[in-house]
């Protein structure tokens, strides 16, 4: 009969076996130290190696159980930080949460606020102008008989009153009715301050106004409307327009604050 060859079923290669007695020897060794040293090469005679493989088998059961364990520990802990994390975040962003609907909430209010304050602006700003027209109206009837007399030179003792008769004379106003006349504005050097009317009747004011520029042209001194502040800054503001106008052959006239052709028709300088 041949022998048969390899090893025989359930027996364990020589390097493998070698190896668990390797990984197996510390747990030999304890069952050595406990069961003493003249009974070791019993213990070696009589462990066969599905025993060995068993021992083998408990410490890697062991070695895993602990594995994860503390696999589980670590995962827990993990767990608990995160949800404790987790649970700071939620309500953190709820403080901030809060915190920002608050903020909405009364910038909202800041917006109606403001709103409702531009309104009352709006509305304050509308009533000034009202009320700056009324009273420059009011100013404007006020000097409605007024005129000025402007480079007119400063005598010593002079008389107002008579230096404007003679001025309107010239003018073609023989026996000129007058409530008052006076110098008028702040003093500059070497320039002599307007001389202020007030006639009685407005018909004369519109008559000097018309032909004074005829009249008195080639003198030292003209005749022009006393006007309101308003009024001369709006006359001002077109000047150089004016002027253009007048050397392209188109006169006008500053009346009732503002410029108008002859016909008395206002005039527009944004369409020209």
């Amino acid at each position: 009969m041949s022998k048969t060859r390899g090893r025989p079923v359930g027996s364990l290669g020589k390097k493998k076996k070698q190896a668990i007695e390797s990984r197996s020897q510390p747990l030999i060794s304890q069952a050595m130290s406990a069961i003493g040293e003249e009974h070791e090469d019993e213990l070696h005679e009589s462990l066969s190696d599905s025993e060995v493989t068993d021992i083998q088998e408990e410490a890697n059961l062991d070695l895993t159980q602990r594995l994860e364990n503390a696999v589980e520990k670590a995962i827990h802990g993990m767990s608990s930080e995160l949800l404790k994390l987790k649970k700071n975040f939620e309500r953190e962003l709820k403080l901030h949460s809060e915190e920002i609907n608050k903020l909405k909430s009364e910038n909202s209010k800041l917006n109606r606020l403001c709103a409702d304050l531009g309104n009352r602006v709006t509305s304050l700003e509308s009533s000034l102008d009202l009320h700056s027209s009324l009273l420059n109206k009011n100013e404007r009837f006020l000097r409605k008989n007024n005129l000025r007399i402007v480079g007119y030179k400063t005598q010593p003792s002079e008389d107002c009153l008579e230096i404007t008769k003679d001025v309107l004379k010239k003018v073609g106003i023989q026996e000129a009715k007058l409530e008052r006349a006076h110098r008028d504005g702040k003093a500059v050097q070497g320039r002599s301050r307007h001389i202020l009317v007030k006639l009685s009747f407005f018909q004369d004011k519109l008559f000097a106004m018309k032909y004074a520029r005829e009249k008195l042209k080639g003198s030292d001194y003209f005749i022009t409307d006393d006007l309101t502040l308003t009024d001369l800054k709006e006359k001002r503001r077109w000047a150089k327009e004016v002027s253009d106008l007048y050397k392209s052959g188109t006169k006008l006239r500053f009346q009732r604050g503002m410029w108008r052709k002859e016909n008395g028709q206002a005039y527009s300088f944004s369409a020209s």
